[in-house]
């Protein structure tokens, strides 16, 4: 099989463990886009938090991005919504309080902003979200109240919410109260629980990005780590566990690569036909 299309999975898949792109990886992905091959991110976050490797992402030509968990289809290039899918505000209040009964963080990501409460985002570690304390710092919009924002904003729809618990204890105690709902879930970090729109994950992201560039979703190769990958790893004619993916998604992978700290994405590169 010669494949057309690669998906790759940002936090633990493309970036190292200190949030870096390797100059092997870099290279392997400029080679491959050079020779016609279409790359694309797949990543739960949304645009303002890849902001910090936009110019990295033009110099090496990835063009499109699975954002926010596929909410969001983009063309980076041309700056294009591909596809969206929002969240209904009454869903988004519910999650809210539910964070406040567990004592979690609540995050908001919207078409134009990054929403935390401002006390929260002080100290991201009490969360198990410390990696990630630069990047919020950096580009969040800091709130007193979250429902206030949605108030003052209602033409800004909700693409998907993210939940840091204190504990996989609380994580799994949300989820429990939280079942009920239309929503999509996944697990995501240590103790995060992302929800999405109804029927809405990095699997469908790929299937309207497929529709968009005509790409039989066969010819497709996903690459992740972790649980919020599945759906993709499910969706794609291949799927790639990295090194440091737990045991449950390597088992369900075609093909087991190097950890992201050993260049996983580019031994991908190089055992794969494309074109």
């Amino acid at each position: 099989m010669k494949y057309e299309l690669l998906a790759l999975d940002l936090d633990g898949t493309l970036l190292t463990s200190d949030k870096k792109i390797s100059d092997r990886t870099a290279e392997a992905l400029a080679d491959l886009i050079s020779r016609g091959g279409n790359v694309t991110l797949s990543t739960g976050r949304g645009l303002y938090e890849i902001a910090e490797y936009r110019d990295t992402f033009s110099s090496i030509g990835i063009q499109y991005g699975i954002m926010n968990s596929g909410a969001l289809v983009y063309d980076f290039q041309k700056e294009k919504v591909i596809s969206q899918k929002t969240m209904d505000q009454k869903d988004v209040e519910l999650l809210i309080d539910q964070c406040r009964k567990e004592m979690a963080m609540t995050h908001l990501l919207t078409r134009n902003a990054s929403v935390v409460s401002e006390e929260q985002r002080r100290d991201m570690s009490i969360y198990q979200m410390g990696i990630y304390q630069p990047m919020f710092d950096m580009i969040c919009c800091n709130v007193d109240s979250l429902t206030g924002y949605m108030d003052r904003h209602p033409d800004d729809d909700v693409l998907k919410v993210c939940m840091y618990h204190r504990t996989a204890e609380s994580r799994e105690r949300t989820r429990e109260e939280l079942k009920g709902m239309d929503l999509t879930f996944a697990f995501a970090e240590r103790t995060s629980l992302e929800a999405s729109p109804p029927g809405t994950s990095k699997g469908s992201g790929l299937k309207d990005l497929c529709a968009y560039l005509d790409i039989p979703i066969e010819k497709t190769v996903a690459v992740g780590d972790a649980d919020n990958d599945i759906a993709i790893l499910n969706t794609a004619g291949l799927a790639v566990a990295m090194g440091n993916a737990p045991a449950n998604i390597k088992e369900m992978c075609g093909m087991v690569v190097a950890d992201n700290d050993q260049d996983g994405v580019a031994e991908v590169i190089s055992r794969v036909s494309f074109f």
